[in-house]
């Protein structure tokens, strides 16, 4: 449950949806509708990992952008 009350205004969980959910959709919709229910309060939802990662990388090298200025994306695969 997130915490809220007087020292925790606006509150909110946050989901990183990685490669492997994204590539098991059955999951992924359990995934999104259990948070979609809205019994754990408000949730923000950050894609990270597998083919969504690649594609950062891809735009990232096409941009002229160099490793060192994509500090928060996930390498675990490289």
């Amino acid at each position: 449950m997130p915490r809220q009350g007087p020292g925790f205004p606006g509150a909110f969980t946050v989901v990183k949806v990685g490669g492997s959910l994204v590539a098991d959709r059955d999951r992924l919709r359990r995934v999104l509708s259990s948070l979609a229910d809205g019994e754990d309060g408000p949730v923000a939802i950050v894609p990270g990992g597998g083919a969504l990662a690649d594609a950062v990388r891809t735009t990232q090298t096409a941009l002229g952008f160099s490793g060192s200025s994509s500090f928060g994306v996930d390498r675990g695969s490289q």
